[in-house]
């Protein structure tokens, strides 16, 4: 029988512990509301907003029915969440880590026209 050479085995070491490590950290992805400020000061939750993310990536979603909305498969890293219906805007930023769901809640002020 013969044996391996050690440099072969070296090889198949440094191999096996780079497959092991693998390649790129996992998404994260962010969970929010929409909502603004009722004439009572109770929290009314927004429907149908435009949300815009700028970051590593840029992504676009639209709050649903009760003002949730969701993006997923995130890159780590530093976001911009941009946030625009008739007369209402907000934003705000925050930090995607690997493996974790960020909760924001994105408050709506009333735009200012000119």
């Amino acid at each position: 029988m013969r044996r391996m050479p050690g440099t072969g085995l070296s090889v198949l070491l440094f191999l096996s512990l780079g497959f092991a490590q693998g390649g790129s950290p996992p998404p994260g992805s962010i969970r929010g509301d929409v909502f603004t400020k009722g004439t009572n000061g109770e929290p009314a939750v927004l429907p149908g907003v435009r949300i815009v993310l700028h970051g590593p990536i840029t992504k676009k979603t639209e709050s649903d029915a009760q003002g949730a909305f969701a993006i997923d498969s995130l890159p780590p890293g530093r976001y911009e969440i941009e946030a625009n219906t008739p007369g209402l805007s907000g934003g705000l930023a925050v930090e995607v880590t690997p493996g974790t769901s960020s909760a924001v809640p994105l408050e709506m002020n009333v735009t200012i026209v000119s």
